[in-house]
């Protein structure tokens, strides 16, 4: 799955395979300018996160096609921007996975309040560009 934007503008990685969630992850990014990614489940995951050069990245701490904590751990231990903005959630219930992704550096948050949020969470997320120095990006 990729988002219908420009090929050319700034990547967030989508490790999001439920399509309720990635229609609307896709659908915000791209009224943000921004080109959803999410990978090839059936290929090297974490292979093609270091491909590409994210402005962000979204995580679904639950899914099942992936290890999204060692995904995380493996994708920052590797030398990949540890300044990336993440945004992480999972099921309240699942306080070692929230815990386990804040660690990492995530804002991890749980799954209803990412579904009620979506919008506003995702709009934060990429409102800063981290190779800005943190600086909102221009409009």
């Amino acid at each position: 799955m990729e988002g219908q934007t420009n090929p050319a503008a700034p990547v967030v990685h989508v490790l999001v395979s439920e399509p309720f969630f990635w229609d609307k992850v896709e659908t915000t990014l791209t009224a943000l300018g921004k080109l959803a990614l999410a990978p090839d489940w059936d290929g090297d995951v974490l292979a093609q996160l270091q491909a590409r050069q994210p402005v962000a990245m979204v995580v679904d701490l639950e899914n099942d096609l992936i290890d999204a904590i060692f995904l995380l751990k493996a994708y920052k231990a590797d030398g990949c921007r540890r300044d990336l903005p993440i945004l992480a959630f999972a099921s309240h219930e699942r306080d070692d996975l929230l815990a386990a992704a804040t660690k990492l550096g995530a804002m991890a948050i749980a799954r209803s309040t990412f579904a009620s949020s979506l919008v506003r969470m995702l709009q934060n997320l990429c409102a800063t560009d981290p190779e800005n120095g943190g600086q909102a990006e221009a409009s």
